[in-house]
Formats: structure tokens, sequence, C-alpha cells
């Protein structure tokens, strides 16, 4: 198989399919747990980042300007893309609170 951009071949793939030889090992990962020690959700049960971003923001109200900015910026890129980036740790958006309590020097 060879995908073609503007007549120009960009990738091939080639593949063999065989049916499993008996006797031959078979290997098989664990599923992570999350940080928490709990076992990786699914990812229907995990939240799009750019939904995640959206929520946070609509829930600290208080989130200095230039970091809301940001998350936005980030959120709207997310939703652009052809890759869907899931959150499966809540805590994974931390670092948009961890400026909450602190005060502007300027």
């Amino acid at each position: 198989m060879v995908a073609t951009q503007r007549g120009v071949p960009i990738f091939t793939l080639t593949c063999s399919f065989a049916l499993p030889e008996p006797g031959q090992p078979t290997r098989e990962f664990p599923i992570p747990t999350l940080p928490s020690g709990k076992p990786m959700p699914c990812p229907e049960e995990c939240e799009p980042t750019e939904l995640r971003l959206d929520r946070v923001l609509a829930e600290r109200p208080d989130t200095p300007p230039k970091l809301r900015q940001y998350a936005e910026r980030v959120a709207a890129e997310r939703r652009q893309s052809s890759i869907e980036v899931r959150n499966t740790d809540p805590a994974d958006l931390g670092w948009l609170g961890a400026s909450r309590g602190k005060t502007n020097p300027e």
C-alpha cells in the first residue's frame, strides 16, 4: 500500500499476516496505574483535554488573565488537531491552579 499526497508517495506500508505457531511466546504488558495507585481508566471514561481546560477555566473565574489566555489558546489548538488527547489523571491540569493565591509582584 502506498499513500500519496499530490502525486508524491509519502508513506509505504508492507505487512504480513500469519496464524500464530504453537509454542511461540506471547507478551502482554500490564495495564499501568495512575500516580494515585488507581487503575488506568478506559479512554471513553477520560475527558478530552480541551473540554477539561474549558471546565477548569469555568470553575476558576479568578485565573490570572495571562494564564487564562494561554489555557484558552491550548484548548483552541487541541480542537483544531486531528489527534484527540484525553487526560487520564484528574490532577493533570494542576499547573492551571498552581498560581492561585499568589499575588502579582507588578
